[in-house]
């Protein structure tokens, strides 16, 4: 879990090749604030892997903010409505040459 006002979250092994077969889930929760504002500066993921991140600590489908996957970072920032925000990153079995992701996040 992530507590800080501010801070930089990666893929595994990020800049290197990231592994296979991940379900990794990272929970920023910092209290006594409105919202997490996550910037995507680097993205290099293979098509059959994603990122999703969710507005809250949980996976739920009506609190999906973003899935992205590919070669480009997302062109905007990602903002959650409270304290609370998930990070997930998955990926399949296939073999990739894909250096993963970075993404700072900020509090207001």
């Amino acid at each position: 879990m992530l507590t800080s006002y501010t801070g930089v979250l990666t893929s595994p092994n990020y800049p290197n090749i990231y592994p296979n077969n991940l379900d990794c889930q990272w929970i920023i929760r910092v209290a006594a604030v409105r919202n997490i504002r996550l910037t995507f500066t680097n993205f290099d993921v293979q098509i059959y892997d994603y990122v999703e991140v969710y507005d809250g600590p949980i996976v739920s489908p009506g609190r999906l903010l973003m899935n992205h996957t590919g070669s480009t970072a997302p062109s905007a920032d990602v903002v959650s409505s409270s304290y609370e925000m998930l990070v997930r990153f998955v990926t399949e079995g296939t073999g990739n040459a894909f250096s993963g992701w970075r993404t700072t996040y900020t509090t207001s």
